[in-house]
Order: structure tokens, then sequence, then C-alpha cells
């Protein structure tokens, strides 16, 4: 039953990230992370490491961040796209955030062209959107403007209305109006 249990880790973490709890966020994906690499289950545990280390980046711990990303690279299977895209664009925001490394941009293109083959249209429009901060903090700038205007007809065309909400209330943070992102 540990499985099953810890299996769903998913669901309650996305909902709390969803509701801007990245704490609680991160203890349910530590949880069934640690968990599942007890009983030795693999294929789950890497896609849990690779939302672990969204919300690590988004709490600006990019150091634990890259270390997940990293195992989730290192072992997850080449046609488990999800976390293929996940841990790509994760190690792609620490990389330019806290290095300024260009080949951040090349692994965020990576997560973008690798959500493009499939329908999860939020996974999609997360890693456009993960794209347009890449190269916002890479020129120190803003988010690119056509990757906005992407990220959010692919949340719209899917009804993702909690992450047309977070995009908009991370450009207004940046003091961005929505409408000219």
């Amino acid at each position: 039953m540990t499985f099953q249990l810890v299996a769903r880790a998913l669901i309650p973490a996305g909902i709390e990230w969803m509701a801007g709890d990245l704490d609680a966020a991160e203890r349910e994906l530590r949880q069934g992370h640690d968990e599942l690499e007890a009983i030795g289950e693999n294929e789950l545990r890497l896609t849990i490491a690779a939302t672990l280390a969204q919300v690590l980046y988004e709490q600006g711990r990019d150091d634990e961040a890259e270390s997940f990303a990293r195992a989730s690279a290192e072992a997850a299977a080449e046609d488990d796209l999800g976390t293929q895209v996940l841990w790509r664009s994760a190690l792609a925001k620490v990389l330019a955030r806290r290095d300024g490394d260009r080949a951040a941009e090349a692994l965020a293109d990576e997560a973008v062209k690798l959500a493009a083959t499939s329908d999860m249209l939020s996974q999609h429009g997360n890693a456009v959107f993960d794209r347009a901060r890449v190269a916002a903090l890479l020129d120190g700038g803003t988010p690119p403007p056509d990757l906005v205007a992407k990220a959010v007809a692919l949340f719209e065309r899917k009804g993702d209305v909690a992450s047309l909400r977070r995009i908009e209330r991370e450009l207004a943070g940046a003091g961005i109006p929505a409408g000219r992102a």
C-alpha cells in the first residue's frame, strides 16, 4: 500500500503549489520522494524529484533545486516526457538566475520542444513561461512578450485559471501590467 499512498503526492503538492503554499507543496513532495526511495521505486520518484526542483527554485533554493533536477536528469527514462520537461525547465531557471549561464537557454528550449510534442497544454504553457523567465533572467529585462502571450494562450486553451493567475501575479510583482507582457 505504500506505493499507492505516496503515488498521490503530486496531487496535494500541485494543489498547494497552485494555492501559493510552497512550503506545504515541498512537504508533500519530500515525503513522497523519500518514501518511494525507501521502497526502491524510481519512475514516479524521479517525477516527484523534478517537481520538487521546481518548487525549490520558486523558494529561492537554487542549489537544492539543481540537485533534484540533476538527479532526475541522470535517471529519468527518455520517454518520460513530463519528467524530462520538468527537470530541464527547473535546471534552466537555476542556471540562469544563479550563474547567468547561457546554457540555460538551450535547456529551456529543449523543454519547450518536448512539451510541444504532447497534448499536455498546461505543461507546455509552463515550459514556455519558464523559457520567458530564463530570457528575462539572462538579459536583465522583462519576459519576452511573445513567449508570455504563447504561454497565456496555452493556459487559456486548457482553461488553466490557476496558471493564468500565477503569471498575472508574477508579472504584477515585477511591475509589468499583464496586458503589456
